[in-house]
């Protein structure tokens, strides 16, 4: 499981010392249009998304050589709105921006989003200066793009135009850093190809000069594992690096790799990234790929008693699927990593020969009984061509004396729902999250699956995949009535909830659906994922509606849902997904409600677009 990060630095900033009128904006490939209910923004290029904006890591906002501003020109501070006044002979007069403790102001900033942030920062000189380090404290660079510009300007000696700081100062601030040269999730826009070479080397550099004394956490996730140089250079120039991810490519990871040297970490994560197989013959495993000792070596002992995430995973296992059978070594007994508390593994499964390895799931389930820290588990499965079978234990059938004290601190479960129904049932009652994604849920297999979410009488959050064929229209009608009624009877306290059906889902399907989802009263948001249908080829599947219809005919179902998500796949696609929506409920009067919009996805002629619009309707 990746670290969840976010953009929270910008370079090239403009002072808050330089006047408004001395920026210039690009608005080019921006068009914007206004009216009395309805606000659109589109925009449509060739570049990464988020370039050309103001939030952007790159800046598109750049200080030109215009007249300076005047003392009595400056800006007022935000702050002062938020000071009491003081009274003098010639009126009120605001107070001083020192006078607001400056505990309180940080903490002000490391609560608000990135983009609340930077606009907090161009407040006012006294925000600049106090939250400059926060700004730049976690540093994301999520695209080719992004590399390119930002880590050359790292690299100037001269302060950085706007900023008044060096490129040393500036990276003195980062404590995470997240690096995605050639993404391979880039979505609707490809992301461009650059030498990762580069981009670890540029890394490497800044690592030596020790201008990354203060980094925390690294993740990377390019299309291969950097070179050997970097991490060397991480570990001894990065003293404070305790949490590590990366992802693996094509190439294995050599098995004196200096990834393994590190020592006393607290997260560490490898992960196989998605589609390297899908170019292969390969419908399964050909067996299971060793990790190097020295590997085990670092988990097991250097890292074992300081470790509180590990994460061995793979998404292509048609070309990887390690072995994790080293971390339950034979003989081993108690409590190994004291401070683990999440934990992801697999992928597990159907092997070359049809048969699923019974018994590494007997020693994962000893191995999470002499470790109740865990809180958060991942277990990925092997389903690409077949079905799960009907049952997945994590214990052998003599091992009920195991059950009073297993995972007594779980929260969030990521599996199949079998692996979920073996985890004892005084454990299952603290979870408040549950993803079952991993294959779809057919009618018998959801009902069994909602008998198992009956017992978690905690659950607030729930992911789930159901595989609705086509019929009859009684037929229809009738099956997923029973199955969408027993789902919400299953999940009362729910208060947020993302179901995925990736056939087509027609409008009278959907609206049943949303009649049961309405009876949940605490449900706040919701996301859909369906079968994208373009054109009627099925008279039983009409061509879906726009996404902004469809969240509003959930609103108007689900009177309490604040934010709904819509996103529209096609299952046989490399990247399956083709548009996707977030609509918020901004604000609501007698008149309705005003919803915040933000689409993206690729048109019917390929073009990547994104939209964002206000508009007032009716609920």
């Amino acid at each position: 499981m990746a670290l969840q990060v976010q953009l929270n630095a910008r370079l090239d900033m403009p002072h808050p010392h330089t006047s408004k009128s001395s920026f210039n904006l690009d608005r080019s490939a921006t068009t914007t249009t206004t009216t009395t209910t309805t606000t659109t923004t589109t925009t449509e290029s060739s570049g990464p998304s988020g370039i050309g904006t103001l939030s952007s890591i790159n800046g598109a906002v750049e200080p030109s050589n215009t007249r300076k501003p005047k003392a009595n020109r400056r800006r007022r501070s935000v702050i002062s709105f938020f000071l009491p006044q003081n009274e003098t002979s010639s009126g009120f007069t605001l107070a001083s921006p020192a006078s607001l403790p400056l505990d309180i102001i940080l903490t002000i900033g490391s609560l608000v989003s990135p983009s609340t942030l930077l606009n907090l920062v161009l407040a006012s000189p006294a925000f600049y200066d106090i939250l400059l380090p926060s700004l730049y404290r976690t540093l994301v660079l999520p695209s080719s793009d992004h590399c390119l510009t930002v880590l050359p300007r790292f690299n100037r000696r001269k302060p950085l135009s706007g900023t008044g700081s060096t490129g040393r100062m500036l990276c003195s601030y980062i404590r995470e850093l997240v690096l995605k040269p050639n993404y391979y999730l880039a979505w609707p826009r490809k992301d461009r190809h650059i030498d990762e070479n580069w981009v670890s080397g540029m890394v490497e550099k800044f690592a030596k000069k020790g201008w990354l004394a203060n980094l925390e956490s690294f993740e990377w996730e390019g299309l291969e594992v950097p070179r050997d140089e970097m991490w060397e250079a991480l570990r001894f120039g990065c003293p404070r690096l305790k949490r590590i991810l990366t992802v693996i490519g094509a190439r294995s990871v050599g098995s004196q790799s200096k990834l393994f040297d590190f020592s006393n970490l607290t997260s560490f994560s490898i992960i196989v990234r998605h589609h390297i197989d899908f170019d292969s013959d390969t419908t399964y495993p050909t067996g299971l790929t060793p990790l190097p000792s020295k590997f085990w070596d670092m988990i097991n002992t250097r890292c074992s008693q300081t470790l509180s995430e590990l994460h061995i995973c793979s998404f292509s296992p048609g070309r990887f699927t390690f072995d994790v059978g080293p971390l339950f070594p034979t003989g081993a007994a108690g409590t190994r990593f004291p401070k683990l508390t999440s934990l992801t593994l697999g992928v597990f499964g159907y092997q070359s020969d049809y048969t699923v390895p019974s018994m590494p799931c007997m020693l994962l389930g000893e191995f999470l009984a002499d470790h109740p820290s865990i809180t958060y588990l991942r277990v990925l499965w092997n389903f690409k061509r077949w079905l799960s079978p009907d049952d997945l234990p994590f214990f052998p059938p003599s091992a009920t004396a195991l059950s009073s004290r297993v995972l007594p601190k779980l929260d969030t479960f990521v599996g199949a729902y079998q692996q979920l129904a073996s985890i004892p049932l005084q454990s299952r009652r603290h979870i408040h999250t549950i993803d079952l994604t991993c294959e779809p849920l057919y009618e018998l297999r959801a009902q069994k699956a909602w008998e198992v979410l009956k017992t978690v009488q905690g659950l607030k959050v729930l992911d789930v995949w159901i595989y609705l064929p086509p019929g009859g229209p009684g037929e229809e009608l009738e099956r997923s009535e029973r199955i969408f009624t027993k789902l919400v009877d299953a999940c009362t306290g729910l208060e947020e909830m993302h179901f995925m059906c990736t056939t087509p889902l027609s409008m009278k399907l959907l609206d049943q659906f949303l009649h049961c989802l309405s009876r949940l009263t605490s449900l706040r948001r919701f996301s859909l994922t369906k079968g994208h249908v373009y054109r009627q080829v099925n008279p039983a599947h009409q061509p879906d509606e726009s996404m902004f219809d469809t969240a509003v005919r959930v609103l108007r179902a689900c009177k309490g849902v604040k934010t709904v998500s819509v996103r529209y796949a096609r299952e046989k696609c490399l990247n399956h997904l083709k548009k996707e929506g977030t609509y918020e409920v901004i604000d609501a009067n007698a008149g309705g409600v005003i919803l915040a919009a933000n689409e993206t996805g690729i048109s019917l002629l390929g073009r990547p677009y994104e939209k964002r619009y206000r508009r007032q309707v009716d609920i």
